[in-house]
């Protein structure tokens, strides 16, 4: 998965006048290399918790030299291109949450929403748990804060399904917040057909993939008209 990236065991940790870490040498007991790492090229987080023995990622550059601050960025580029590529299809889930999933994509931090997990109301925690591996995903997008965005191909549906009879003015339904747009926002309520709702309902912790209860406004199944009001956050 990852041929760029390697590993060497810290052999030695060299400590200046200071008692602050001058550099350190890395042995790669494979290929029978040692790296000398300064201190300005080793990142904060390593050095946070540094011993002897600590085995740490790097990438080599070109002969003799090599990187610790390239390695996230090269394994994320990896991962984006595997997964436009469908050389990636699974990941891992590392924490619910009310919109979808963190995922752990072979080590790269991932999100799917419930939105582009289900095709009506369902939400993640309808079907898996923390730990489990979701399988049939692929590339979305990359979200504003710069994290990967993923979508199931084929979208789950649920086994109990909303009836089109139970749409009836005044019902109340489960559905989850597909998009928001120009005040408005599609709450996915049924395979086929989403609830149209005013955006004022939508707080900051209702963003797109949340899960909430809507109560029925106005219903015309022959136009495919159906709107509705926000009431509560599942």
């Amino acid at each position: 998965m990852f041929e760029n990236i390697k590993s060497a065991r810290v052999k030695e940790i060299i400590y200046n006048d200071k008692n602050d870490i001058d550099y350190i040498v890395l042995n790669n007991e494979k290929n029978k290399l040692e790296y000398k790492i300064e201190k300005y090229k080793i990142p904060y987080i390593i050095q946070y918790d540094l011993f002897i023995g600590k085995s740490i990622n790097y990438v080599e550059l070109k002969e003799g030299e090599i990187s610790l601050k390239e390695v996230s960025d090269i394994k994320r580029k990896i991962v984006i291109e595997k997964l436009k590529s469908n050389e990636i299809n699974k990941a891992k889930i590392t924490k619910i949450i009310n919109r979808g999933a963190y995922l752990s994509i072979y080590g790269v931090n991932g999100l799917i929403t419930n939105c582009d997990f289900s095709c009506d109301y369902s939400s993640i925690s309808d079907v898996y748990k923390e730990g489990d591996i979701i399988y049939g995903i692929e590339f979305r997008k990359i979200s504003m804060d710069g994290r990967i965005c993923v979508k199931k191909k084929e979208k789950y549906e649920s086994k109990y399904p909303i009836n089109y009879k139970d749409l009836k003015k005044g019902n109340l339904v489960v559905g989850i917040v597909k998009e928001v747009v120009n005040g408005s926002c599609f709450v996915g309520v049924i395979n086929g057909m989403d609830m149209l709702c005013n955006a004022r309902y939508i707080g900051e912790n209702e963003a797109e993939g949340s899960k909430v209860v809507c109560k029925i406004k106005k219903v015309d199944l022959e136009k495919g008209i159906l709107r509705g009001a926000i009431v509560d956050l599942v």
